[in-house]
């Protein structure tokens, strides 16, 4: 596994203020694509880190387009949309500083909803590519949480639980629209 790269050939992004060289994750994308061909999926399931961002939007876009099409004559990819930010809070932190009170550690929903490319990009990448946003069992109209269902989300900044993320699998498998 290789930290925050996105599963992407081309894109140049930008990792904690600085660009990485293509290279750097695109050849780990290239062994993740032999990978896939080996275990012969019935479904790949990606997502993208949005607090990566990109020195040149349209390549990485394009990027994706171009990784996900070298997988599709093996299986349909579905693109689930990053969940929601803390807005840079250390979720555990804020929920131990307001005990009872897990609506001070909200983030309004336009602000943790940050702009997903890989998402985006997925709404036009062909029959083959769908896309799946849980957003709402993170957020409401308003607010999206740090606790849900009494179960607590976040275990840092930009980590979901594994408690929470294990609670998403079955809605995430009934949502899928495959092909």
């Amino acid at each position: 596994m290789q930290g925050a790269c996105p599963f992407n050939l081309r894109g140049r992004d930008v990792w904690q203020g600085t660009p990485r060289e293509p290279a750097e994750c695109g050849g780990w994308s290239a062994d993740v694509l032999g990978r896939i061909r080996a275990l012969q999926p019935d479904v790949i399931v990606t997502a993208a880190f949005v607090g990566s961002t990109w020195s040149d939007p349209a390549t990485g876009a394009e990027g994706y387009r171009e990784t996900w099409a070298a997988v599709t004559d093996l299986a349909p990819v579905v693109v689930v949309r990053d969940y929601p930010t803390t807005g840079g809070a250390y979720g555990p932190e804020c929920l131990a500083k307001n005990p009872g009170n897990h609506r001070a550690c909200s983030v309004p929903r336009p602000q943790a909803l940050a702009p997903d490319l890989a998402f985006d990009t997925a709404a036009d990448a062909g029959t083959s590519v769908t896309r799946v946003d849980l957003s709402d069992l993170y957020c409401d109209e308003d607010l999206c949480h740090p606790v849900v269902g009494g179960v607590p989300v976040y275990w840092d900044a930009d980590h979901i639980t594994g408690t929470f993320a294990r609670s998403l699998a079955p809605v995430l498998a009934g949502r899928l629209e495959l092909p």
